[in-house]
């Protein structure tokens, strides 16, 4: 028989989905950015940060910049998030 879950768990099941979706997204707009955007800094559009990718470098603007480091940073913290709630809890998330 099935153990019920808890609503910590839920959550943390939740935290461990949205986790994988926005680290998918990352990856996708990663490379997305990396074939569509320029290849050399236009400083008059505001594209001067550099996106390495295996050695091919295209510069973004500081939208495109701070959208790809909020998704990195807010999966990270999802997961991590995720990981506390489910050790505390002993609920794993999948």
């Amino acid at each position: 028989m099935c153990k019920r879950k808890t609503r910590l768990g839920v959550l943390a099941s939740i935290l461990g989905w949205t986790a994988l979706a926005l680290g998918l997204a990352n990856v996708g707009l990663w490379y997305q950015y990396a074939g569509t955007r320029p290849k050399s800094a236009q400083p008059a559009e505001g594209r001067i940060y550099a996106l390495n990718t295996h050695g091919s470098v295209a510069y973004l603007t500081l939208g495109e910049n701070v959208c790809l480091w909020s998704l990195e940073l807010g999966g990270v913290g999802c997961m991590v998030t995720a990981m506390l709630i489910a050790r505390r809890t002993k609920e794993w998330i999948l």
